[in-house]
């Protein structure tokens, strides 16, 4: 990303009063083998959610994204590279760069990532919390499920209802990712939805399942092929991928 994009007023981006949707995790061996990980899958992981944070706060857009601990350091990091400005000015206030939505008991129980804590303090995220059901909470999970899966999916729909998602991004992952691609189709009809199938997890398996859906595409396949007709990449061009998607959003 050039000092350019860097340094563009919110203001004048292409992403001005939009979201992008990001769902992603670091799958888990242990939760199911049908998520297995790819080569170096945190590697692929880490960069394709760096250099989406990369192209979306440079144009002035916000990140919407479910509290993850393999996610919102990275998010946080990136964040800290661009100036304390919002992503732009709101009717009630300064919309943050990050949204990020987190049931209320991750807070409760002390496990919310510092990373979280500290863009909140910063001033370059906001936290919005959901209700956790009792009953749900005071449960404790089972090994290898999801927790709290009725209150989790409450919360999914009111994130993913967001009028202002431009598109959806999907990256690794595994459960998670695969209900809220079912419930981005649904509830934000139409919207681009781009899979990075070289980070392997559910998004992987996401191709096969929605190839008659027009407005799902594995994107980073596609610019690699793309490349391979000059030069043969010896890794993913992230940065240029999201880059891409982000010029597609523009209007």
């Amino acid at each position: 990303m050039t000092n350019d994009a860097i340094d563009r007023p919110p203001e004048k981006g292409l992403l001005q009063r939009r979201s992008v949707f990001l769902s992603a995790s670091v799958p888990s061996p242990a939760r199911a083998e049908k998520y297995s990980r790819v080569p170096d899958a945190q590697v692929e992981i880490e960069d394709a959610v760096v250099n989406l944070a990369r192209a979306v706060f440079a144009e002035g857009g916000r990140l919407v994204f479910g509290g993850h601990p393999s996610i919102s350091p990275l998010v946080a990091m990136v964040a800290a590279e661009y100036r304390a400005v919002p992503a732009w000015s709101a009717g009630d206030g300064l919309a943050p760069r990050v949204l990020i939505h987190q049931l209320d008991v991750f807070k409760q129980k002390g496990e919310i990532p510092d990373a979280t804590t500290l863009m909140e303090r910063l001033g370059q995220a906001k936290v919005q919390w959901h209700q956790t059901d009792p009953i749900e909470a005071a449960q404790k999970p089972r090994p290898g499920e999801p927790p709290y899966p009725a209150s989790m999916e409450r919360m999914r729909r009111g994130m993913i209802e967001d009028s202002t998602l431009a598109a959806m991004i999907c990256i690794g992952g595994m459960e998670g990712v695969e209900r809220e691609s079912e419930l981005f189709l649904d509830l934000q009809r139409g919207k681009p939805v781009h899979l990075m199938t070289r980070s392997g997890g559910a998004t992987a398996l996401l191709v096969e399942r929605y190839r008659m859906r027009t407005n799902v595409r594995a994107t980073d396949q596609e610019v690699l092929d793309a490349m391979r007709e000059t030069v043969v990449p010896r890794y993913t061009p992230y940065a240029a991928i999201m880059q891409r998607i982000v010029r597609q959003l523009r209007g």
